[in-house]
């Protein structure tokens, strides 16, 4: 009786501990796989836009300017994504107190700022936002005015007390010494400079490629919506030189049936005295296109690099298009001669309403071709 009353006992406590065994595996070895720790690779971050220098309250040193202003330059360095625009905003009205400009390859920029400021200003902020990406956040930094420095006194200027005797007799031409005048010179009109190219003669549709540096990169988002019913290609870099522009030009496919524009933005950032490269440059574009094709150049705006200007390459750039017609002339250099706010403080690159123009005036000479 006893050895055949335990024989169940045994049986329901090896069952039991099958059981127990069973279920432990079970928690150790993955049977609650939603607790493990996804092993995913997360996607990469985009570069955030930053302002990496100076550091948050900084102690700016001011230079007095003026008896109710005073001056501090800023050194300022940050990161962005590549070739993408920035725009910095100092939170005054003066032109120098905004700067737009585009990161280099790799993402990097840097701005040198001098503000003029009220002389109780204590505080500056300093906002740098890009349009590339919508919800790309503005960063703002913030930076102190030292109260404590220790301006120039204020020169008061007294006023003379004897005036000049004025006598009768008829004064005769004013001194060589005395002639120069202090009035500001006038003022240059801000009207655009009606030159080619022409408006479109009815031309609708067609292919434009573009090859060019940082003013190409500028207007690639623009000019699709001014050419309707075209196929818009652009290809530009931040600082690219002309060298690498012809070497892109080499591999790209432009056929010679007339069909496609070329359109080129590039020697900006070349030497200006290399003037025969420029011309090599450009023949090779009319030799790319053939005889039936379209090239378009602009003429460069920016101040002079070693001393030189760019007059000799705008000369070389319109005489070669006066004896070739399958040439078209951006008059870039005219308009912003002519309205030098289309420019921003760098003298090279433009404003948003300078783009604007530039974008227009190449759909305007591709439509011409």
């Amino acid at each position: 009786m006893t050895g055949s009353s335990a024989d169940p006992s045994r049986r329901t406590l090896r069952r039991l501990l099958a059981l127990v065994i069973a279920g432990a595996a079970a928690t150790g070895c993955g049977g609650k796989t939603e607790s493990t720790p996804s092993s995913s690779t997360p996607a990469p971050a985009k570069v955030p836009l930053s302002i990496d220098s100076p550091e948050a309250g900084t102690l700016l040193k001011p230079t007095r300017v003026s008896p109710s202003r005073v001056q501090v330059t800023v050194d300022l360095t940050g990161h962005a994504d590549s070739s993408t625009p920035v725009r910095l905003d100092a939170g005054c009205a003066t032109s120098a107190c905004s700067a737009a400009f585009f990161s280099d390859g790799a993402g990097e920029w840097t701005r040198k700022m001098q503000l003029r400021l009220p002389s109780s200003r204590r505080l500056l902020v300093i906002t740098a936002s890009t349009p590339a990406t919508q919800d790309a956040t503005p960063v703002r930094l913030t930076l102190r005015v030292d109260r404590a420095a220790k301006l120039p006194a204020r020169t008061k200027r007294r006023r003379s007390s004897s005036r000049r005797p004025t006598t009768s007799s008829t004064p005769g031409p004013p001194a060589s010494t005395t002639t120069t005048s202090t009035s500001p010179p006038p003022t240059t009109t801000e009207a655009p400079v009606q030159t080619q190219p022409a408006p479109s003669t009815g031309r609708s549709s067609g292919s434009l490629v573009l090859i060019g540096d940082s003013l190409a990169v500028g207007v690639r988002s623009l000019l699709p919506g001014l050419l309707p019913g075209w196929q818009v290609s652009v290809d530009g870099r931040v600082s690219r030189p002309l060298a690498e522009g012809l070497s892109i030009l080499r591999s790209a496919s432009i056929p010679s049936d007339g069909s496609t524009v070329l359109a080129i933005s590039l020697f900006t950032n070349d030497d200006p005295s290399h003037t025969a490269q420029l011309r090599t440059a450009v023949q090779q574009t009319l030799d790319r296109v053939g005889s039936n094709g379209c090239v378009v150049w602009a003429t460069i705006a920016r101040p002079p690099v070693n001393g030189v200007s760019y007059d000799a390459a705008n000369s070389l750039l319109r005489r070669m298009a006066q004896s070739d017609s399958r040439l078209r002339i951006v008059p870039w250099a005219e308009q912003t001669a002519a309205r030098p706010s289309l420019l921003g403080p760098d003298g090279v690159h433009p404003t948003p309403a300078g783009y604007q123009l530039r974008a227009r005036l190449y759909a305007q000479a591709a439509q011409s071709c």
